[in-house]
């Protein structure tokens, strides 16, 4: 039976949910407005945990530097204002969420699960011809934050939707959609929209569970997630592209992918994700 009793304006409105660092708010506005490299890079050089992250990007495979780059005005010249937005936004969400109680939820498992889904869109991507492929890494990160803020404000539904999803842990937004209405997907959305980040982060999350309704502008990263999401939880051998429930096969259509293509797909994401852990700070697990 659907849960009456809140909202999703009310679920984001929780006083106990936590809120971006002073960071990443200060960074987004210098960069919203076009403020100089300079004064771009004293701010990071502020933060030790932002600047050594910029630099392991700059440095990692990613960017198959030549040499090494050993300054942070110089790691944002090699990746660009973009990448360091979305490298800033998605350390700043792990930050922000890094303080949640063990006792509600298993914080290594979620973030694993999150990095594998960042892994598989941004080689999805890739494949599909991307090489700019760092925002969908990003979304990817951030998807599963939904998750969370139900576990925080619904303890007991939570642990409702949990055991009814058990068997089936990728259909976990079904049942969040029977008991609440809404699911975590559209709660990471309408989280990131109150954040003022952009809907090309958002809007692919929003729809990532059923990526034929996104719009237009929006229908190949939401494709792109969705596929990356059934991988985090299946090997590409055991996908079902027979279950019409899934949309898969339809994704696969939307993705110009063959079937074929997802088990190098997966094995490159499981690979990167040693690396990628190292560059937003969180512990790397494989599967």
């Amino acid at each position: 039976m659907k849960n009456e009793t809140i909202t999703l304006d009310q679920l984001l409105d929780n006083p106990e949910l936590p809120s971006l660092p002073e960071a990443f708010l200060k960074l987004n506005d210098l960069i919203k407005h076009d403020r100089p490299i300079a004064e771009i890079t004293k701010v990071i050089e502020r933060d030790p945990s932002l600047a050594t992250r910029s630099l392991k990007l700059a440095n990692s495979a990613w960017y198959k530097r030549s040499r090494t780059i050993s300054t942070v005005k110089g790691a944002i010249t090699t990746i660009g204002m973009d990448a360091l937005h979305q490298l800033v936004f998605a350390t700043s969400v792990i930050r922000t969420f890094q303080g949640i109680d063990k006792d509600i939820a298993d914080m290594q498992a979620f973030w694993n699960q999150s990095l594998q889904l960042a892994c598989n869109a941004k080689r999805i991507k890739e494949t599909c011809g991307d090489a700019n492929a760092i925002q969908m890494f990003t979304s990817g990160i951030v998807a599963y934050v939904g998750k969370l803020i139900i576990y925080i404000s619904l303890p007991e539904v939570s642990r409702t939707i949990l055991q009814h999803s058990a068997q089936h842990p990728q259909l976990q937004h079904v049942e969040e959609q029977k008991l609440l209405g809404f699911s975590h997907n559209e709660i990471t959305a309408a989280l990131l929209k109150k954040w003022n980040i952009p809907d090309t982060t958002y809007v692919p999350i929003q729809y990532y569970t059923q990526p034929q309704s996104a719009p237009a502008e929006h229908l190949l990263n939401a494709a792109t997630l969705s596929l990356a999401h059934h991988l985090v939880f299946k090997t590409a051998d055991e996908l079902d592209f027979g279950d019409t429930s899934t949309g898969l096969e339809k994704t696969l259509e939307m993705l110009s992918l063959a079937q074929d293509q997802l088990p190098a797909i997966q094995q490159q994401a499981q690979a990167d994700g040693i690396e990628a852990a190292a560059i937003i700070g969180i512990p790397a697990h494989s599967r």
